[in-house]
């Protein structure tokens, strides 16, 4: 099963890969296979986009994480990319990060977000154990 990571890139790209990491290794001795956003130049954002919507259709499953380092940043190709899923009959499992400085996003809040979620975490270790144990796509 292949799933798709989505989550905050701004301003840069540490977090993200640092979680997209984390859930790879927590997931290593199952048959997943994790699918981030290798393209941190933000010199081509239509290659980007195009690029990652492509991997997204590839994928079974999102799992997005909802929580930033700083309130003002936002979540724009997160939405998108879950709603696209939604569109695809994807499941969508969210969270919020309970490890480190890391807080809920406003717009992850949203029911514009809300509403396309198969399923939410309150944390980290709730989404890996249910996608180890309990998920049956």
């Amino acid at each position: 099963m292949r799933i798709y990571l989505s989550g905050n890139m701004t301003p840069d790209a540490d977090y993200y890969d640092s979680w997209t990491a984390d859930l790879a290794l927590d997931l290593d001795d199952t048959d997943f296979v994790c699918s981030s956003s290798m393209l941190k130049d933000p010199s081509d954002g239509k290659y980007i986009v195009n690029h990652d919507l492509a991997r997204l259709t590839r994928c079974d499953m999102v799992v997005a994480n909802l929580s930033v380092t700083d309130k003002n940043f936002h979540l724009t190709g997160l939405i998108v990319e879950v709603y696209e899923a939604y569109k695809q009959n994807k499941p969508v499992y969210t969270f919020f990060d309970d490890v480190g400085d890391y807080i809920p996003s406003d717009q992850g809040l949203s029911p514009w977000i809300q509403q396309f979620v198969t399923r939410h975490f309150n944390s980290y270790s709730d989404l890996i154990d249910f996608i180890r144990f309990e998920d049956n796509v």
